[in-house]
């Protein structure tokens, strides 16, 4: 017999109802001040200095986003922003094709802004906006292969990522090892590259999950660094490679990766 929620239980429920409600209620002006932002980055690109004000300020708008969809329970916001946040990344403060990428970022908030409308409804479908979303990261690609980095230490996402330079690859970060499962049960992507330990979930755990759960990613290439050469997996659900951390690591991790862009 299943227990009735208690008052406490029911009280929270509703609270966190309230926050949601508030959250989509505050998003119509945060995305009028993102789009204004987007049209504005070409100041940025005309800078005589240093100083990227506009990139930087959507950057926090969009990453603080990213954070508080996800709280709030609506990831396909979540996932639109992460994406946005890629793309900017990316292209870095330079924004060399600025008219290319200022429509990209007006549709990210296209879709925000439909997502929003549709949150309201608890039984709302999302797969329109998702597949959209799709096509824009395939129209982004060019034949880049799409990396995950997950890794808690920024040092060795530098070295990484300097590893990868030579190679056309899309690099997205993840610090969390449950976060990154659930990118990973969701988001197709060419190879991940994993630090053994990382908070929340370990690079074996994730990796014995991701395997087990026979989603998009079973078959990923699978690259896991430790410090530790006495790491046993088991032969089914293991990775393609566990390299350790030594002189070496970038010149091995370049070595087990360029296969990929062979195929």
């Amino acid at each position: 017999m299943t227990a009735n929620p208690s008052p406490t239980q029911n009280q929270a429920k509703r609270l966190l109802h309230e926050l949601r409600l508030g959250f989509l209620e505050e998003l119509p002006e945060r995305l009028d001040d993102i789009e204004s932002l987007v049209l504005n980055l070409e100041q940025d690109q005309a800078s005589s200095n240093n100083a990227h004000p506009v990139y930087d300020e959507l950057y926090r708008h969009i990453h603080s986003l990213k954070g508080s969809a996800g709280t709030h329970g609506i990831p396909v916001i979540s996932l639109i922003s992460h994406q946005f946040e890629d793309v900017l990344t990316d292209i870095g403060t330079g924004l060399k094709t600025t008219p290319i990428f200022i429509d990209i970022f007006l549709t990210y908030v296209d879709l925000i802004r439909s997502a929003t409308t549709l949150a309201h409804d608890e039984n709302a479908d999302f797969k329109p906006i998702k597949s959209e979303l799709e096509a824009i990261r395939k129209k982004l690609k060019h034949g880049k292969k799409l990396v995950l980095i997950i890794e808690g230490s920024s040092f060795m996402v530098n070295l990484y990522k300097d590893s990868l330079n030579s190679l056309p690859v899309e690099i997205s970060v993840i610090d969390d090892g449950l976060e990154a499962l659930g990118w990973l049960l969701r988001e197709k992507y060419d190879a991940v590259i994993m630090g053994a330990e990382t908070k929340s979930l370990n690079g074996k755990a994730l990796l014995y999950a991701l395997r087990a759960a026979g989603g998009i990613n079973r078959d990923v290439m699978a690259i896991i660094v430790t410090s530790s050469q006495q790491t046993q997996f088991a032969d089914t659900l293991g990775p393609d490679a566990v390299l350790t951390k030594n002189k070496q690591l970038s010149e091995q991790l370049h070595k087990v990766i360029s296969p990929l862009f062979n195929s």
